[in-house]
């Protein structure tokens, strides 16, 4: 993005009226620290791909399911892209809301009735300081692949 935006800056396309939040964003998969209690073993994305049966989705109890982004939202694409890379379609079902208030309500319900849930979300944001969400550890990232 960084030469795009001083493309623009320097075509007078844009403007640069505030840094954006530098520090203390966040985003990945979380869990909910009720259920990282209940299963200490969940501390890494893989972890939680290698137990579907403790985040049954709903519609279909012998996959788990993951919560993604709204359709269209960068980050549906790129959960969708890590979905595959963890090669979880044989045993999860990812769920992609209607909308942000969709994804927020259903975050909020998992969480009011103490549920499990694996879901993707950033920070900082209201959920994320509403409810005690754990991120999971992706490990190093590898940009050979």
């Amino acid at each position: 993005m960084a030469k795009p935006w001083v493309k623009g800056q320097d075509d007078g396309v844009v403007v640069e009226l505030a840094n954006a939040i530098t520090d203390g964003t966040v985003s990945g998969w979380f869990i909910p620290g009720y259920t990282q209690k209940a299963h200490p073993e969940l501390v890494t994305v893989q972890d939680v791909v290698d137990h579907p049966k403790y985040f049954p989705d709903p519609e279909e109890a012998d996959k788990g399911r993951l919560y993604s982004c709204p359709s269209g939202w960068a980050c549906e694409i790129s959960t969708a892209a890590l979905f595959e890379a963890y090669d979880m379609d044989a045993t999860w079902n990812l769920f992609s809301p209607s909308s942000g208030d969709a994804l927020d309500a259903s975050i909020a319900r998992v969480f009011t009735r103490e549920k499990p849930i694996l879901l993707y979300y950033w920070g900082p944001t209201s959920i994320l300081g509403k409810y005690d969400a754990v991120i999971l550890d992706t490990g190093p990232a590898d940009q050979n692949i």
